[in-house]
This record gives C-alpha cells, structure tokens and sequence, in this order.
C-alpha cells in the first residue's frame, strides 16, 4: 500500500513538473522570438541613422531615442528568458527525480509480489530497500534537490 502511494504521488507530481517545464520552455522560446524581432526592429533603424549621416544630415533624435528604447528592451526580455530557462531546468530536474521515484516503487511491489509467492525473505528485504530508495527520490523530487 506505501509503494502504491509512493508511485501514485511520484507519477502525478513529475507528470505536473514535466508539464510545467514544457510551459516554460515554449515561454522561453516566445520570449527569445520577441527579443530577435525587436533585433531586427533596431538594425533597421540603425540602418536609417547611418545612412543620414553617410549623407550628411543629422540623424533624428527620436531614432537615437529608439535605438536606445529597443536595447533596454531587449535587455528586459533577456532577462525574462533566461528565467524562463532556469525554471525549465529545475521542473525537469525535479521530474527526473519523481520519475525515479515512481519507477524505482513500482520494482518494490513488483518484488513485493515475488516474495510473497516465492515465501524468500531475500525478495522482502529488496522491496523494502527499493520502497526506501524510492521515497527517498521522492523527498528529493519535492525539495527540489
């Protein structure tokens, strides 16, 4: 009955991480797209003040005020990613460990069910370590370890 819970509570946990990594990694992505677009937004307008002034006129003011808007923006979205990418990494990591957990408990009531048809204490003993082994992934899985 605790491996059945182990596994159950592991599964249901690293399945809800592994979803939450995948939302994160797709922000990611959004958040890198946004940050090339307003890339190419800023070259076009550096463009337009070289060639003012490979012409001889002035470059406009709002165009320099842009350029520099454009870079704090972007900046601003690095740093959104780069979150978006920690977080990823750490749901993943905690649903390695669950995943592990919910595995390692199954093999413990798979052992379960042999030393109780083959009467061998020897299969007891290795379903107890596998049960302990797996809560123990499981306690890392929550504390994120």
């Amino acid at each position: 009955m605790l491996f059945r819970s182990i596994a159950a509570i592991s599964g249901s946990k690293g399945t809800g991480h592994l979803n939450q990594a995948m939302f994160h990694q797709i922000r990611e992505a959004d958040q890198w797209s946004h940050y090339q677009a307003k890339s190419v937004k800023q070259a076009i307008v550096e463009g337009r003040v070289e060639g003012s002034e490979g012409s001889g006129q002035p470059a406009r003011d709002a165009d320099k005020a842009r350029i520099a808007r454009y870079a704090d923006e972007m900046a601003t979205i690095k740093v959104e990613a780069e979150k978006c990418r920690a977080t990823s990494e750490d749901h993943m990591h905690r649903y390695g460990r669950m995943s592990r957990a919910a595995m390692i408990a199954q093999i413990g009531i798979a052992l379960g069910a042999v030393a109780i048809l083959t009467k061998r204490n020897a299969f007891w003993a290795c379903a107890l370590v596998a049960g302990a082994v797996a809560a123990s992934f499981m306690v890392m899985g929550f504390l994120g370890m």
